[in-house]
């Protein structure tokens, strides 16, 4: 968290990323899996240089927020409507030109309480989440 504060006062966008060097990402096969094809469809689509954007952990100033958000509704992109709000953010961040600097972020294995996306649910996160992906795309095209 200091590194992306760092970051975000720098005035660029700091973003959490597990893979990253040795990032320790403790998870199971099926959502590594997801979270991988995920995030390569979104860096060949979208091309937003990042390599984590379904992580979440992220930092920027308020005024950067606000430019992205309203830069979005403009395109009719609403990122928090999303569970994976870290795609269309990313997006609009690299439309804009805003830098994002990833900061390498450890996932650890939950200790308490249930994950909030399981399997089937995933699935169809990570699913629509491609499909979401190439309505951004072409809102972006223009």
């Amino acid at each position: 968290i200091p590194a992306l504060y760092t970051l975000a006062k720098e005035g660029k966008i700091g973003w959490g990323s597990r893979y990253l060097g040795n990032t320790r990402f403790e998870t199971d096969l099926p959502h590594r899996m997801g979270t991988f094809l995920l995030n390569q469809w979104i860096r060949l689509l979208l091309q937003t240089g990042v390599k984590d954007n379904s992580m979440g952990y992220f930092a920027m100033n308020k005024e950067t927020l606000a430019e992205l958000l309203e830069y979005g509704r403009s395109k009719g992109i609403y990122p928090f409507t999303r569970t994976l709000y870290g795609i269309p953010l990313a997006a609009l961040a690299k439309k804009r030109g805003f830098p994002i600097v990833e900061v390498q972020t450890h996932y650890n294995c939950r200790k308490h309480g249930t994950t909030k996306i399981p399997f089937w649910s995933g699935l169809k996160t990570v699913l629509g989440d491609m499909i979401y992906a190439l309505g951004i795309w072409h809102k972006l095209r223009s």
